[in-house]
């Protein structure tokens, strides 16, 4: 993630618009507004965590887990440029983590420049986002992930992926479609790009079916060009009833020279009233022999609105390595896509 500096005018005006006395919470608390953003209406979101991590072995500690300020213009009735700043604790640094100008096509409301019932939303996207190959990129923020760390096969894989590029999306009562087409520099290893194997770029795309209510069924697609040259699929399925949301996916990813990484999760998570709990088991398999099987569980209750304390063990049956976060994380979520949901 590169760094990056802000003047000094740039933080007093982020600071007077944050703390000036007309300002004003939306009903939901997610965003600020003021004076000077109803002249130029932009719309700033954050969420963030800390947490205190026990771990086995290893030392004990306090960590960040991570720090994002979002922020959102409304450029005309058709186009939202956004735009997302990260803290980085590994690194410890601030980095652009998102930069998006997202332009609404067809669909039922103003904002769309053709008008239509037969699709809920559609548009294109232009810049830098998380790529949405699978499910997992629903949950890389820290407010929407209540198992604290990611899927090992997920990291094995894409790793959180995140690049810069296009994608065209449609969204529809029974499927959603999604496609891109990115750099894929974030796919390179530091072996692959020390034997001179780099990506050109990574094209790929997912399609979901949604064939009755609570139901949903996933296909995922990405290929890299260049003299990397590899593949990745994916299948996920999802299903709600009532208050338990049930998540599975499979990821396979076929590299021309390296190991064969493919692997799969299940986690199911059940909410009632302010209190949540939820397990997930996992498996990884590195050229057909399983590298990690690990599991997972968490408790947590929302302490006031937009804020949670959450209790996540996590342990590998294979390395016998086990992790406990006690975490406490609030603030909104952001869409740049109108995909996360």
């Amino acid at each position: 993630m590169r760094a990056f500096r802000l003047s000094t005018m740039t933080l007093l005006v982020l600071t007077a618009a944050a703390w000036s006395p007309s300002a004003s919470a939306e009903p939901s608390g997610a965003a600020v507004s003021t004076d000077l953003m109803q002249l130029l209406p932009v719309e700033l979101t954050a969420f963030g965590d800390i947490r205190y991590r026990f771990i086995s072995p290893g030392l004990d500690e306090f960590e960040i887990g991570s720090v994002e300020l979002d922020s959102a213009l409304q450029l005309s009735p058709h186009v939202m440029v956004s735009a997302a700043f990260a803290y980085s604790p590994a690194e410890d640094k601030v980095g652009l983590g998102a930069f998006t100008v997202d332009g609404s096509l067809l669909g039922p409301e103003k904002k769309h420049l053709f008008r239509t019932k037969l699709l809920q939303d559609s548009g294109a996207v232009f810049g830098k986002f998380d790529v949405p190959f699978g499910l997992a990129y629903l949950e890389y923020p820290a407010t929407e992930n209540r198992f604290v760390d990611l899927p090992h096969v997920v990291m094995a894989t894409h790793g959180g992926w995140n690049d810069i590029g296009g994608q065209a999306y449609a969204i529809a009562d029974h499927f959603d479609l999604t496609l891109y087409l990115v750099n894929a520099q974030a796919l390179e290893s530091e072996e692959m790009v020390a034997i001179g194997k780099f990506a050109q770029h990574s094209y790929g795309g997912r399609v979901g079916l949604k064939p009755v209510s609570g139901l949903s069924l996933g296909a995922s697609v990405a290929e890299v060009t260049g003299p990397l040259d590899t593949g990745m699929w994916g299948a996920d399925v999802s299903a709600t009833a009532g208050p338990i949301v049930l998540k599975n996916e499979y990821i396979l990813r076929t590299p021309s020279d390296g190991p064969t990484v493919q692997g799969g999760y299940t986690q199911g998570l059940a909410k009632i009233g302010a209190f949540f709990a939820g397990a997930r088991y996992e498996t990884t398999l590195t050229d057909g022999a399983i590298s990690d099987t690990s599991g997972a569980i968490t408790l947590g209750a929302e302490v006031f609105p937009q804020a949670e304390i959450r209790i996540a063990h996590l342990r590998s049956f294979e390395s016998d390595s086990q992790t406990t976060y006690l975490q406490l994380v609030g603030g909104s979520i952001w869409q740049p896509t109108g995909l996360r949901r």
